[in-house]
């Protein structure tokens, strides 16, 4: 078991490159999904690297006055479920 990282994004691809390398490189067990607002640009999985332990879920739409946020967090979660990841804990960036 593990834990699955939570990045919830919305802009600069080349900083969420470096937290996905940071990750990855800290925690060899860690995966990592990135919730990403795609109003500015969607996120590439191949781009950030290791895909059999990143997966993206771009969503458009959204601000932080309303349940974006929330919505976000709950589609990763799920993604990881279905794609049959184990995890022990949770950390949402």
């Amino acid at each position: 078991m593990g834990v699955l990282y939570v990045i919830q994004t919305f802009d600069d691809e080349a900083r969420i490159r470096r937290l996905v390398g940071t990750i990855l490189g800290s925690d060899p067990r860690g995966h990592v999904v990135v919730s990403h607002n795609s109003d500015g640009f969607e996120v590439d999985e191949e781009s950030l690297g290791a895909p059999s332990r990143v997966d993206v879920v771009n969503r458009p739409g959204g601000n932080r006055v309303d349940f974006y946020q929330v919505d976000g967090y709950l589609d990763a979660l799920s993604l990881a479920r279905r794609r049959g990841f184990d995890f022990d804990w949770v950390v949402n960036l």
